[in-house]
């Protein structure tokens, strides 16, 4: 039997390779689901840079032991549309994960 422990913290600098990493299937869903053009797709690394997010996000990583498995993050525009992002894929990800790990 493997016991992952499953954790939530605040985005670190370190993260960043990880998050770009998550963030392509989860855009990718999103735009499959809203029946936009998967060419509208950037990559997180060309919309933001690590520094500029970290400074206008509050952002929060979910790991399995010491891996990320998924992220949320936001900020403020003075309204919801454009405000965030969600690994959806990743936490579902993380679900399983941590399921799989419990024998």
């Amino acid at each position: 039997m493997t016991n992952a422990e499953a954790t939530i913290r605040p985005f670190a600098p370190d993260d960043w390779s990880a998050l770009c990493a998550l963030y392509e299937p989860a855009a990718q869903y999103e735009l499959a689901l809203s029946g936009t053009d998967p060419r509208a797709f950037r990559p997180l690394a060309e919309e933001e840079n690590p520094n500029e997010f970290q400074r206008l996000n509050t952002a929060m990583v979910a790991c399995v032991d010491d891996r990320v498995v998924g992220f949320v993050a936001s900020r403020d525009r003075g309204e919801w549309r454009g405000s965030g992002y969600l690994s959806c894929s990743a936490l579902i990800q993380l679900s399983i994960d941590v399921v799989l790990a419990i024998d």
